[in-house]
């Protein structure tokens, strides 16, 4: 059993998930690294990302940060994008990931059906 307190978050943080699954999370951390460090790879994801409109502009909102008067206040446009922004993302990401290592599939849980359509499209695009 892994211990919570020797993960990345520290005492209180740590993984959310059925201990059962942990094995499969330690290979996707596995592979993302390696898929991380091959040029080839980034930068089909940063092409991706870009068709779907990241990164998205940082926008200095200098008249509440007068307001407030303190640390800059930033927004991250993510409103610019189409539908959910992090289900294209993550899709993309994900599809990316799956395609890299070989995987002949994907899959995810979806609530409200939002990420399944996104998954859907962006493994259907990747191939």
């Amino acid at each position: 059993m892994k211990d919570a307190s020797s993960d990345r978050y520290g005492q209180f943080g740590g993984r959310y998930v059925a201990e059962v699954l942990w094995g499969h999370f330690d290979h996707v951390e596995q592979a993302f690294a390696v898929a991380q460090a091959d040029p080839a790879f980034r930068e089909e994801r940063d092409r991706w990302m870009a068709r779907i409109g990241r990164p998205t502009p940082l926008v200095f909102l200098e008249r509440l940060t007068t307001h407030y008067g303190g640390g800059q206040i930033w927004v991250k446009r993510d409103d610019l994008l189409d539908g959910q922004s992090y289900c294209a993302t993550s899709a993309v990401s994900q599809a990316l990931l799956a395609k890299h290592g070989g995987y002949k599939g994907v899959f995810c849980e979806t609530a409200t059906g939002v990420f399944g359509v996104a998954l859907a499209s962006a493994a259907t695009a990747l191939g």
